[in-house]
C-alpha cells in the first residue's frame, strides 16, 4: 500500500487495518522501487535502443499533424496532439510511458499476492515495446 499525500499520516492500513509500523518504529513492510528516470536514462544511453527511441519520437513529431484513417500508432492520437499543444515535444527527448499493473498469486496455499507495476516507453517502435525486456518493472507491492 502506498501512503501518499494525506494518507502519509495514517498509522494503520485502511484496507486491512494492520499497523504501518512495528513497535520499534520501523515500517511493517517495505517495497523496493526501481526509479523510472534511471531506467529510461539507461535505455536512452544504449547506442541501439536510444537511437531507435530518438528516431521514433522524431517520426512521431511529424506524424502528429497527419490525418489518419484506420489503425495507426500513438502519434496519430488526440492524446499525442495534446503533448504537442502543451509544448512537450519541443525540447529534448520526450518519452511518454504507459503504466499498468496486474495481480498474481505467488503461493495459493498461504494466499501471498503480488502486484507488479510496469512502465512501457511508448517512444520505442511497436515491435520493441511489446517485448518483455522493455516492460520496465517499477515496483511489486504485496497483496492484501
Amino acid at each position: 500500500m502506498a501512503f501518499t499525500h494525506t494518507r502519509a499520516q495514517q498509522t494503520t492500513c485502511d484496507a486491512c487495518e494492520e499497523p504501518r509500523f512495528k513497535a520499534n518504529g520501523k515500517p511493517a513492510k517495505q517495497v523496493t522501487y526501481w526509479s523510472l528516470t534511471s531506467l529510461l536514462a539507461h535505455l536512452l544511453s544504449d547506442p541501439v535502443i536510444g537511437k531507435s527511441m530518438m528516431e521514433n519520437i522524431a517520426a512521431a513529431r511529424k506524424a502528429v499533424d497527419e490525418v489518419a484513417d484506420g489503425v495507426h500508432d500513438y502519434p496519430h492520437s488526440s492524446n499525442f496532439r495534446h503533448y504537442r499543444d502543451a509544448g512537450l515535444l519541443d525540447h529534448g527527448p520526450f518519452v511518454p510511458v504507459n503504466c499498468g499493473t496486474d495481480g498474481f498469486h505467488f503461493f495459493r496455499q498461504n494466499g501471498f499476492e503480488g502486484w507488479p507495476v510496469t512502465a512501457t516507453p511508448l517512444s520505442l517502435s511497436p515491435h520493441q515495446r511489446t517485448r518483455t525486456k522493455y516492460q520496465l518493472l517499477q515496483v511489486v507491492t504485496p497483496g492484501p
